[in-house]
């Protein structure tokens, strides 16, 4: 029962490989799932997917940030404003990037993983 709940959430390594059509050399999806991108106050609905090189956000299928893992110098999880625990907010080198995801400490901890193991 809880995995039918937490698989409708994420799809594994390759379940949806058509999510990101333009993948670089050697890169492959690790986990994607149902997001938002935060930027201006306004929330974008789509796609966060992990891979082992980036992670991106796609809208309607179509690349609308990509952030390369050695460019990420922090990820940790947020609170909104009605004291759900829901948000990550992603640090680079030159901005920083919320996103809205199911089980952010999951998301916080693989990504996480996925650097330290690429360095």
């Amino acid at each position: 029962m809880i995995w039918d709940l937490f698989k409708s959430r994420f799809k594994f390594y390759n379940v949806d490989v058509d999510v990101v059509k333009n993948l670089l050399d050697n890169e492959y999806i690790i986990i994607n799932g149902k997001s938002g991108y935060i930027r201006f106050g306004i929330v974008l609905l789509g796609e966060l997917a992990l891979t082992n090189k980036r992670l991106l956000f796609l809208h309607n299928g179509l690349e609308i940030k990509s952030i390369f893992l050695k460019n990420i110098s922090s990820v940790k999880c947020s609170i909104n404003k009605f004291k759900l625990k829901n948000g990550l907010l992603v640090a680079s080198d030159d901005n920083v990037y919320k996103y809205t995801v199911d089980y952010p400490e999951d998301w916080e901890n693989l990504i996480q993983y996925i650097i330290n193991i690429s360095n």
